[in-house]
């Protein structure tokens, strides 16, 4: 329903690390959802992006383990479906 928040989890799985290189996930929202703000990062992911493209960058150098972030959008008025 227009006006509801919804909470987006992304995660990534780090094996055999250290990393050598940073490595960025990008998640894109649908046209009808507006980003609000990144809620819970314990990982140390670097959020960027704008607009519908958000991005998450884990440095280089991330030991072996699972780094989780997450954050809200919210559904625009307008939103259809």
């Amino acid at each position: 329903l227009a006006g509801d928040t919804i909470t987006y989890t992304v995660s990534l799985n780090v094996t055999n690390g250290p990393t050598t290189a940073a490595t960025v996930l990008t998640d894109t929202l649908d046209a009808d959802l507006t980003f609000v703000a990144v809620t819970n990062n314990p990982g140390g992911f670097a959020a960027g992006g704008a607009g519908q493209v958000r991005t998450f960058t884990l440095p280089s150098g991330a030991a072996s383990g699972t780094y989780v972030v997450e954050y809200t959008a919210t559904v625009n008025a307008t939103a259809t479906g």
